[in-house]
């Protein structure tokens, strides 16, 4: 038997068998950002209004567009003695010109162009109104960005921006015509109008779009937020229904969350396998996964779908948190969108959408997807080559061989800056190999770039909190095994791939 602490190189008569194994790990980096916004609104203008606007918020002109609910509009502008508004579907009675009031009965679903008409007929010039059914649609965004956070969660140290989009183009005066309230209902159930640093009591509506930035979260309780745009001026809107949508986010205090990740099994898989994925979480009601590892960036939605991008939630594998604070997630691999590559992968998970690169709390469970078992015949005399990258600048990867007349044991093998490695039994030395399987275990001490498998001579290995094993004595495949079930001890965040070569009886029966 030969034993090998490490290996010896020497000249090759052939060219090498070469097995290869891609290998990853995503150190990850805490960034923390805080944007306080300058007190100011921002209008985006429409680059082609439908209407132009009002001439005071009451005085109705011909063109002009009221909206379903106003009061109190003065009609005369179109006809001293307009005594209706006629549309080809549909009559409105005007019962006085000096004080209107549009009421949703007597419009129905007929919007559109309406001709002023007096109790003769037509009026000469053909004046008329374009009557609409008013809407606001708000939304909450990350600021700087058009990330939505409905439904989702943000960390204190992210500013959010408030967006109101409008169709009241009719009231976009200047002076503005109308204005809104955003009303926040905090997490004990009270609502105000001033949040984040900023008065929202009346926002005039001035544009179609509104964009409300600096929304500054530093000084938010955690918990659940909604918030909603309500009209508040003699536009007559108030309380009719017409107020905007409502927005529900949560808020989580870093500082505060403490999350878990674990994943069943042994931690290395095939595809097509389902991986559970499970934990806790006692800061947030959602989780945010993502996969990070060999050619994946900033990391993947799990079933590779798309990349993830940074706050945009929809990017990302979302589960729930259960009310005791637990959670689980059932990956199924066979249903990807894209073909995963052998190598160790990362499964990240966050309590709000934040990707590799500005992750903040955050849980992390590695798992190595492996690549189907490759046997090769090699001739006695010709040289093996094992080679691959191990991404995560681990310094060395550890090569240990089992066969007929070789143990390789902890035999280190230099791994590059551009993470590849190659390891390298010379012909001198598969020359003197018994014709059989050998089965080569390539072992990366992950993140700590430290062995917690280690070898200790003459044949044993070591793991933290146990005896020594020996390997002295055992068959090659038991020999091999102790060595596995060393890596899956639960102190161990060492991880392995394997290769199979075979020694040909003679040169003419190896696979060329």
């Amino acid at each position: 038997m030969l034993l090998l602490p490490r290996h010896a190189g020497g000249a090759s008569r052939s060219s090498p068998v070469r097995f290869s194994r891609e290998w990853w790990m995503s150190m990850g980096s805490y960034r923390t950002s805080l944007i306080v916004g300058s007190i100011l609104l921002v209008i985006v203008g429409l680059l082609c209004a439908p209407a132009a606007a009002r001439v005071g918020l009451k005085g109705i002109q011909s063109g002009d567009t009221i909206y379903v609910g106003e009061e109190s509009l003065d009609l005369t502008g179109l006809d001293p003695a307009v005594a209706r508004l006629v549309h080809p579907d549909n009559s409105i009675t005007v019962t006085d010109p000096d004080n209107f009031g549009l009421r949703a009965a007597d419009v129905g679903t007929v919007t559109g162009t309406y001709a002023a008409q007096d109790a003769a007929g037509p009026v000469p010039g053909s004046p008329f109104v374009v009557v609409d059914v008013p809407s606001v649609t708000l939304d909450i965004v990350l600021n700087d960005t058009a990330n939505s956070v409905d439904g989702i969660s943000v960390t204190r140290d992210r500013p959010l921006a408030f967006r109101l989009e409008n169709n009241l183009n009719g009231l976009h005066g200047g002076p503005p015509s109308a204005s809104v309230a955003i009303e926040t209902t905090l997490p004990n159930g009270t609502t105000v109008t001033s949040f984040g640093g900023r008065n929202l009591s009346s926002v005039p509506v001035r544009a179609s779009m509104l964009f409300i930035p600096g929304i500054d979260l530093a000084g938010a309780e955690p918990g659940t937020y909604t918030a909603r745009a309500v009209w508040t001026d003699g536009t007559g809107l108030a309380g009719k229904e017409y107020d905007s949508n409502t927005v529900r986010f949560e808020v989580l205090d870093p500082a505060r969350i403490t999350i878990t990740v674990n994943v069943s099994g042994s931690g290395t898989y095939a595809l097509g396998d389902e991986i559970v994925l499970n934990g806790t979480c006692d800061g947030g009601t959602a989780l945010y996964l993502f996969l990070t590892g060999p050619n994946l960036g900033n990391g993947e939605r799990l079933d590779m779908g798309c990349p993830v991008t940074d706050g945009n939630a929809t990017t990302f594998t979302r589960v729930f948190v259960e009310a005791n604070d637990t959670w689980e997630y059932r990956w199924d691999t066979a249903a990807l969108h894209a073909v995963i590559d052998p190598g160790i992968y990362a499964v990240h998970a966050t309590p709000e959408p934040r990707d590799a690169a500005n992750r903040a709390q955050h849980a992390v469970v590695g798992v190595i997807f492996a690549m189907p078992t490759v046997t090769a015949s090699v001739a006695p005399g010709d040289p093996l080559v094992i080679s691959g990258n191990a991404s995560g600048n681990p310094g060395n990867v550890y090569v240990w061989i089992f066969g007929q007349n070789l143990r390789v044991f902890s035999d280190p093998a230099g791994v590059a800056a551009n993470g590849t490695f190659a390891y390298t039994l010379s012909p001198p030395e598969t020359a003197r190999l018994a014709p059989g399987r050998y089965d080569a275990v390539i072992q990366h001490p992950m993140m700590d770039s430290e062995q917690s498998v280690r070898f200790v001579p003459p044949g044993s290995i070591s793991e933290p909190g146990r005896a020594p094993v020996s390997l002295e004595g055992l068959t090659p495949s038991d020999a091999e095994a102790a060595l596995k079930d060393a890596f899956n001890a639960p102190a161990v965040d060492d991880t392995f791939a394997e290769v199979t070569f075979r020694i040909a009886d003679s040169p003419d029966t190896a696979d060329r």
